[in-house]
């Protein structure tokens, strides 16, 4: 019997040692080492480099969720356009030797960015770094390699390349000359320093889909710290008959401000920006397959059109901005196909701008769309998910009249936590006490008119106040008793 007990016990410690060292083994594994070698081209002395290995940052799960429902929308969304090494903290950061040797050790298995620079040299990223192994070496048939930084004249007459993989510096204004070109390649950098833009009177080309260029704010790059105060001015083109694809722009006062006839705008990112993108005094305007991300001034707008005669917004995603989208003075715009995500205020129609808002998906705990200054805004085949779905107001002296200030809603799903339509529209020149407003056929997500009627604030809540302050009547019946299937994004 007290061998039995004997040979029990050792039987027990032999699991018990087994499975300790099978834990060991598994918590050993589950960590490596990443290696590599960075290269100062034409030097011998390769040390300095700063390298600072980040987390990979996936797209966010609500910019995925869409582009899953609706592929269409946008140019490939990935790291490489939504990632920049001053909005994360690094894991870990280490400098290169006179080797240009490199390494992180005891790292968790798992997706990383490294990014390396050095004052002079500009930076670089690398991406999709898959850790599964003890020891992952980067550069070792091919050297990672960082360039001079080169500086951009005053004036660029005739074809001037951004070639890839380099950094350029623009340290005061530059023009592009009528007639000639600024050529970026795939991966190419534009730093601009404070206050500095680029005017254009050529042409800005960019590389060939999907591939992509850079330009952006030389603040912080090294640093890491930086105010908006720090940014640089941004790309302004003068001419006419452009077509600008396949850029980023990022950490600028206006990323891209555009002026003149007949322009193509086409897969570009803005982001970070105070405003992204705006088109003023401008005509013939085609915006599509582009990503308005992170603009968070709360005076600006990501996408801000003022002064310009035929619009055409499409496919387009605007995420995470506090003023998503804004029409000043624009006459007959189209805005269809457009996903709205996650923004304070995402579409804004003001000051005598005329709109056909279609085929759009608005989701946001905000302001969906507004309109006001005498300006006359067709709301149809939208879904929209939101605080406020539909808001109308009056605008300083810009009086409304039966023809210029009116807002019509019809086959929308118009889903509000807070109310789906909030219409303070005023001093309407109308002879009766409320000037009605065609919100028909839409559905509302609920089938009781009692609960609809809740959704509204128009005329009968806020009640005729002085003899001319005439506001407006939102007309919801009929409505519609289940979802209007071909609303939202339709197929291309």
């Amino acid at each position: 019997m007290q061998d039995r007990i004997v040979l029990i016990s050792m039987m027990i410690m032999l699991l018990a040692n087994l499975t300790l060292c099978s834990c060991d083994s598994s918590t050993s594994s589950s960590k490596g080492s990443i290696v590599g070698t960075i290269l100062l081209d034409g030097e011998t002395d390769h040390s300095g480099i700063v390298v600072s290995i980040y987390n990979a940052r996936n797209v966010p799960t609500e910019l995925s969720q869409v582009l899953e429902e609706y592929p269409q929308l946008s140019f490939q969304l990935d790291s490489k356009v939504i990632f920049d090494h001053r909005e994360q903290d690094a894991l870990h950061t280490a400098l290169t030797n006179a080797d240009g040797k490199f390494s992180f050790d005891d790292i968790p298995y798992s997706d990383y960015i490294i990014t390396y620079r050095k004052e002079g040299w500009g930076y670089n990223n690398y991406f999709n770094i898959e850790l599964n192994e003890s020891e992952l070496y980067l550069g070792d048939n091919n050297p990672l390699k960082l360039y001079h930084e080169v500086s951009l004249p005053g004036l660029i007459e005739g074809d001037f390349t951004l070639e890839s993989d380099k950094c350029y510096v623009a340290t005061n204004d530059v023009v592009i000359a009528s007639g000639a070109q600024m050529i970026m390649q795939s991966n190419s950098r534009l730093l601009l320093n404070q206050y500095v833009k680029i005017i254009t009177q050529g042409n800005l080309v960019g590389p060939e889909s999907p591939l992509r260029a850079y330009i952006t704010s030389s603040a912080g790059i090294h640093s890491g710290g930086f105010s908006n105060a720090d940014l640089a001015d941004g790309v302004h083109i003068l001419s006419d008959n452009s077509s600008i694809e396949n850029m980023s722009f990022s950490y600028l006062g206006t990323g891209l401000k555009v002026s003149g006839d007949s322009h193509d705008l086409h897969r570009l990112a803005f982001q970070n920006c105070v405003f992204g993108l705006v088109i003023n005094a401008a005509s013939d305007i085609e915006l599509s397959h582009c990503l308005f991300s992170g603009n968070k001034d709360i005076n600006a707008a990501a996408c801000y059109a003022y002064d310009v005669q035929g619009l055409s917004a499409r496919s387009n995603i605007f995420y995470s901005n506090y003023i998503a989208h804004k029409h000043e003075i624009v006459k007959d715009a189209v805005v269809e196909n457009n996903a709205y995500i996650n923004n304070d205020r995402a579409y804004l129609n003001l000051w005598e701008s005329t709109a056909d808002f279609r085929y759009n998906d608005l989701r946001s705990d905000g302001v969906a769309i507004e309109n006001s200054g005498r300006s006359n805004l067709s709301i149809t085949y939208n879904n929209i998910e939101s605080k406020v779905g539909v808001k109308t107001y009056h605008t300083n002296n810009w009086y409304n009249s039966i023809n210029n200030g009116w807002t019509k809603a019809n086959n929308n799903n118009i889903i509000a936590s807070q109310l789906a339509v909030e219409s303070r529209a005023r001093y309407y020149y109308y002879d009766a006490p409320a000037y009605p407003l065609d919100f028909k056929n839409n559905y509302w997500g609920t089938t009781s008119q009692t609960e609809i009627a809740d959704l509204v604030l128009d005329y009968h809540e806020l009640g005729s106040g002085p003899p001319e302050w005439v506001y407006s009547e939102v007309v919801y019946l009929p409505f519609r008793l289940h979802r209007v299937d071909n609303a939202g994004i339709q197929p291309e």
